[in-house]
């Protein structure tokens, strides 16, 4: 048998364990949060309530401003059936043969020369002017005819003042007297349309027209400054329509 080895004296019989010291890492900069890993998408932050809010208001008044403005365009841009009707012009039927000329002397009434005459014609109304005669008659035009309505009113003095009514509108160069010179500073109307005016040293001529009739108002010279209020005692009557 193998001897054993005596102990040494001072050896403890029991030795504490230590846990071991770790070298402290010197600090860096903090890193972000790190999102965890998952195979779902980042779900998208949350939208505010008073935003949705606004965004549904602001909807809400777009479509009513486009209902509104398609509603001004149904109303105002687009006319109805009988407006387009009446905004076409109707073709008139060429004048070829001469009518007989209708003449009355004195007052006559206007609606049944404008039935005579095919359009409405042009009348004083509520003037101290009486009429002293009319007529209705053709005067022939570029190989046709032009039809004509004339109402003559006296001043005191005997002058008269002629109101003239005549078609085609083309043979509105027929009114046109020699040496008229056009007046383009002010704006004139007669019957509720725009005129011109013209004059020479004997008359003045204050013209405008239709789509249909051309109309004139001739006055004497000497009688320029009632021209004025005549004018705006102009009117256009129509044919009295039957039931």
């Amino acid at each position: 048998m193998e001897k054993q080895s005596k102990r040494p004296e001072n050896m403890p019989r029991q030795v504490k364990a230590e846990k071991p010291k770790l070298k402290k890492e010197q600090g860096g900069e903090a890193l972000p949060p790190q999102q965890p890993l998952t195979d779902e998408e980042a779900l998208p932050k949350k939208t505010p309530r008073w935003k949705k809010i606004v965004r549904r208001v602001l909807a809400w008044v777009a479509v009513a401003l486009a209902l509104a403005l398609c509603y001004l365009f149904l109303l105002l841009g687009e006319p109805d059936e009988d407006s387009k009707l009446a905004q076409q012009p109707v073709q008139q039927t060429p004048i070829t043969l001469p009518m007989s000329a209708v003449e009355s002397p004195g007052d006559t009434s206007p609606e049944g020369l404008a039935e005579i005459f095919g359009q409405p014609v042009l009348c004083l109304y509520s003037s101290a002017l009486s009429m002293t005669r009319s007529r209705v008659y053709d005067t022939a035009f570029q190989g046709e005819y032009a039809r004509r309505a004339t109402l003559t009113y006296a001043f005191e003095d005997g002058q008269s003042l002629t109101v003239e009514s005549i078609r085609p509108v083309s043979a509105i160069a027929l009114l046109k007297g020699e040496d008229y010179h056009l007046n383009g500073d002010t704006m004139y109307y007669i019957g509720g349309m725009d005129a011109a005016w013209m004059e020479n040293g004997a008359d003045v001529l204050v013209f405008g027209q239709t789509a249909d009739a051309a109309y004139a108002v001739r006055c004497p010279i000497g009688h320029k400054a009632e021209l004025d209020v005549l004018l705006k005692q102009t009117t256009l009557t129509a044919a009295a329509t039957g039931e």
